[in-house]
């Protein structure tokens, strides 16, 4: 049987850099926020085309969280998301001490649906959060429409769409701040917990990087109220060594998927979405069927 997913099997092709990534970390005797931490950074910025800073986090969740906090959002606020996500996009609304408004998705991208955004803005609503759910790219051209017409932020959660594209532009890119997980599982995954925010202003960045280490200015002064959220160096090491075979990777993700499609097609299945302008980053390969149960134990 072929598992949901596995980790090891991204280790077993990429075995020996990541064996000199470990090695390396091990002997430079720098463990927490060193030079792996901010090469990871500059290379995840750069990854992304554009004039960004982006700050590695301990997790998707917190990454969520200090995106929402960096703009002053707390209780009170709502933001506006989908149900159809892994629970983390909701935990790190509500560690923020925001409440989650749910709008519905379009039936066939499983994506926030903007018409739907539209009808749920209220006069509490102070952000959206579009997930590209499984690495399908949500319509964000028409989602920051309608975050400018309200007046509203807009945060991506990016964290099953590393290197998803709409016209060749990644996603991460549209938002001001975006939230990745690099938890082992993901299509960019280390061998532990890890996150990394993508922002567009260099002054968030530095917001961010004061409130992932305890609200620390330069000289070490708690000058804010902070949080213990650090990307440790293995990890950072390890997803310098991923984040070079990104590309390739999804393009063997997308490759396999194209024979599950072929083979499928004349199925009475809904397959994974997909349309010109848009490329899917294959996180997961998802389909619908009526006799769900009858088609598990088949």
């Amino acid at each position: 049987m072929i598992p949901f997913s596995d980790p090891f099997a991204s280790y077993k092709r990429h075995k020996q850099e990541v064996d000199e990534a470990v090695r390396r970390v091990l002997d430079s005797g720098w463990y927490v926020l060193g030079n792996e931490v901010k090469s990871f950074e500059e290379e995840f910025s750069a990854f992304h085309g554009e004039e960004f800073d982006a700050v590695g986090v301990a997790n998707g969740t917190d990454a969520i969280s200090l995106c929402l906090r960096t703009l002053g959002l707390g209780p009170g606020d709502e933001i506006i998301t989908t149900s159809h996500t892994a629970v983390a996009t909701i935990a790190g609304i509500e560690q923020a001490g925001c409440s989650p408004v749910f709008a519905d998705i379009e039936g066939d991208s499983r994506c926030l649906s903007p018409e739907s955004i539209e009808r749920r803005i209220g006069k509490e609503t102070r952000a959206i959060m579009p997930v590209h759910i499984y690495g399908q790219p949500c319509k964000m051209q028409k989602i920051m429409e309608i975050a400018r017409s309200h007046g509203l932020e807009v945060i991506e959660d990016c964290s099953q769409a590393h290197g998803a594209e709409i016209n060749g532009k990644k996603v991460g890119t549209f938002a001001n701040l975006s939230a990745f997980s690099c938890y082992p599982t993901k299509n960019l995954g280390g061998i532990g917990d890890g996150g990394i925010i993508l922002c567009r202003s260099k002054r968030d960045g530095e917001k961010i990087r004061s409130l992932r280490q305890y609200g620390w200015n330069q000289d070490r002064e708690s000058v804010t109220q902070g949080f213990n959220s650090r990307l440790d160096e293995l990890q950072a090491a390890i997803l310098r060594v991923k984040l070079t075979h990104l590309e390739q990777d999804n393009r063997q993700r997308r490759k396999i998927a194209d024979q599950y499609a072929s083979s499928l097609e004349d199925l009475p299945i809904r397959l994974p979405y997909r349309t010109d302008g848009e490329l899917h980053a294959m996180h997961l390969f998802v389909i619908e069927c009526e006799k769900r149960d009858d088609l598990l134990s088949y």
